[in-house]
């Protein structure tokens, strides 16, 4: 916890009386957004943002309140890198906090409607998705941060220019910094094959409570790549090799951000010659 204590007075100045949350609920609250393992989101109005922002409610009471320091504390630290999430204000005694909304379209529903033909992308707006997650995941390292939980639900998609998407990385709840173990790692070797199977964008030193670098989060961008080659209709094959050498166990054989960023945008060149 010690990398995690509220040193700036921003962070306590952002504190919100845990009362005024829970008698506002009812009027302020405008829908649940989803649930995970750890926590749910709500869509609120807040007084003093002209746009709706995110509540997160962390379920464990024995933990939720160190928790909702930890995740208000990367978010400062972030301060939007990477599209992160803004943090607005925090309650940890009873485990929740408020961040700025990045939007409802996520990679995942876009991956599903382009794979039951609901809408059709082309591959440039696949590629140039791929680019800006790693952009993304890149800046969020710069800032010693390690995400540890990227998947396509935690990739917000912005589609204002349609030839240029942007991308936005949410949910730092299993985040932490590099050299550290993951928050919960320290599987039994027996179960490790079993949760990776379940979990398969998580890298193998995290699920065994072994610390983490920056490498870790390959396997992540690995899979969204492996994901997304899957539903473009020209495939990148030297884009996918990379891909399937990024989710090896071991962290040595992966293939660091910056290489995975020249390879994709050299592909972005070549499609935007060839088919542009």
């Amino acid at each position: 916890m010690d990398w995690f204590k509220i040193r700036s007075r921003r962070l306590r100045e952002k504190s919100i009386d845990s009362r005024w949350i829970l008698e506002n609920e009812k009027h302020l609250k405008i829908k649940d957004l989803g649930y995970g393992g750890c926590g749910k989101t709500q869509l609120w109005n807040l007084p003093g943002h002209d746009t709706p922002v995110v509540l997160k409610n962390i379920f464990d009471p024995n933990t939720r309140e160190t928790d909702c320091l930890r995740e208000a504390q990367i978010l400062e630290k972030l301060n939007g890198a990477g599209g992160a999430p803004r943090l607005l204000g925090l309650s940890p005694e009873i485990g929740c906090y408020f961040m700025s909304f990045l939007g409802l379209e996520d990679l995942e529903t876009l991956s599903h409607n382009q794979e039951i033909g609901r809408e059709k992308l082309d591959d440039l707006f696949w590629l140039k998705a791929i680019e800006s997650i790693i952009k993304n995941l890149i800046k969020i390292h710069k800032k010693c941060i390690v995400h540890l939980d990227l998947k396509q639900n935690n990739v917000m998609v912005d589609r204002t220019d349609p030839k240029c998407p942007k991308t936005s990385i949410i949910d730092f709840g299993l985040s932490t910094r590099p050299g550290q173990p993951w928050v919960y790692g320290d599987y039994e070797k027996n179960r490790i094959d079993k949760f990776l199977a379940f979990s398969p964008w998580t890298c193998y030193e995290a699920a065994m409570g072994q610390p983490v670098t920056t490498k870790s989060d390959v396997v992540g961008v690995a899979l969204l790549i492996k994901q997304v080659i899957g539903i473009m209709d020209r495939k990148p094959h030297q884009l996918m090799t990379m891909a399937l050498k990024g989710l090896s166990q071991d962290p040595k054989e992966r293939p660091g951000l910056k290489t995975y960023l020249r390879t994709t945008q050299k592909i972005i060149k070549f499609f935007t010659a060839k088919f542009g």
